[in-house]
C-alpha cells in the first residue's frame, strides 16, 4: 500500500506523504492489523524536473513515495478461512485508501513457511513412493527383481510464485479479493534401482 505526493517543496511533500502514511498505519491497526505486520518497503524523494526544447531544464516540485507491506493471517485452512482472509484484505485496502492512501500494487497470497516446508517433505515422500512403484512396474514387465536402490536425486522442489491480484481501489465499496484454496507444492526424484 503506498502513498504518492507531489508539492513545490520537498519538505511540503514529505510531510503531507508522513502524514497521510500515519493515518493509512493507523486505520490498519484499528483493523486489528498489528504493527509488526506492517513494514516500510520503499521510501523516495525525487525531483519534477520540466525539460525545455533548446535542453534546459527547470526543478518544478518534488514527489514523495511511500510504501509499506501489510501482512494479513489467517490461522484456519478451511474455506471459511479463505473468505475471511479475503474479506481482510479487502478491508485493509478499502480502510487504507480512505485514509488517503493513492497505490496499491498487488495483493499475494501464499502460505506460511512451516506449511510449505511440510508440504515440500510431502511431495518428496510422494515421489519416492512414486519412483519406487514405477521400477517395480518396469522390473515386472521385464521379468527381473529390484535388489535395491543405487541412488537417488532430488530435485528442489518447486512452489510456483505467490497468486497476485492486482487491485485498484477506488469509491467506498468494499474491494471484493477472492483468496486461493490451495497452493501446488510439487518434487521430482530421479532413482536409481540395482535388479538381478
Amino acid at each position: 500500500i503506498g502513498v504518492s505526493t507531489q508539492s513545490p517543496s520537498a519538505q511540503t511533500a514529505a510531510q503531507q506523504n508522513a502524514n497521510i502514511m500515519t493515518n493509512v498505519i493507523s486505520a490498519l491497526e484499528n483493523l486489528g492489523i498489528n504493527s509488526s505486520s506492517i513494514k516500510t518497503v520503499s521510501y523516495s524523494i525525487n525531483p519534477q524536473v520540466n525539460y525545455f526544447a533548446n535542453g534546459g531544464s527547470s526543478i518544478t516540485g518534488y514527489q514523495v513515495d511511500s510504501q509499506v507491506q501489510v501482512t494479513i493471517t489467517t490461522s484456519t485452512t478451511t474455506s471459511q478461512g479463505e473468505v475471511q482472509l479475503g474479506t481482510k484484505v479487502g478491508s485493509a485496502i478499502d480502510a487504507a485508501v480512505g485514509q488517503g492512501a493513492n497505490e496499491v500494487y498487488g495483493v499475494q497470497f501464499t502460505a506460511s513457511n512451516f506449511a510449505v516446508q511440510q508440504a515440500d517433505q510431502q511431495a518428496l515422500q510422494l515421489a519416492v513412493q512414486d519412483a519406487s512403484t514405477q521400477a517395480k512396474s518396469i522390473a515386472t514387465a521385464l521379468s527381473v527383481t529390484i535388489t535395491g536402490v543405487v541412488s537417488i536425486n532430488t530435485n528442489p522442489s518447486y512452489t510456483p510464485s505467490p497468486v497476485i491480484q492486482y487491485a485498484i481501489a477506488s469509491g467506498s465499496s468494499q474491494t471484493p479479493i477472492v483468496a486461493p484454496q490451495s497452493l501446488t507444492v510439487s518434487a521430482s526424484v530421479q532413482a536409481v534401482y540395482a535388479i538381478s
